[in-house]
C-alpha cells in the first residue's frame, strides 16, 4: 500500500487555522487549540479524531512520523 502525506486542505474558522492530510486512509489534522498546537488523527470509519498529541513547532515533523508509525501499527493489528 502506498504511503502519502500531502496536505489536503487548509481551513480557517474563528481565527483557528486547520491543516489536514491523509495517510493510508486516515485523516490527520494539525490544529491550534487554545495556545497549544495539536496533531489529531482519526480512523477512516470514524467521524471524529479519537487520537491526539500536543506538539511544538520544532517537533512537528518528528511527531508526524510518530503518528504515521502509530497508524501503521494499528493497521497491522487490524489485519490480524
Amino acid at each position: 500500500m502506498a504511503k502519502s502525506s500531502a496536505i489536503d486542505h487548509i481551513e480557517t474558522t474563528a481565527n483557528t487555522e486547520v491543516h489536514s492530510l491523509h495517510y493510508r486512509g486516515w485523516l490527520i489534522v494539525q490544529q491550534q487549540l487554545g495556545r497549544q498546537l495539536w496533531l489529531r488523527w482519526q480512523h477512516p470509519q470514524e467521524d471524529f479524531p479519537r487520537y491526539g498529541i500536543p506538539v511544538e513547532p520544532t517537533t512537528w515533523s518528528q511527531r508526524l512520523k510518530d503518528v504515521h508509525r502509530s497508524i501503521d501499527l494499528i493497521l497491522q493489528l487490524e489485519a490480524r
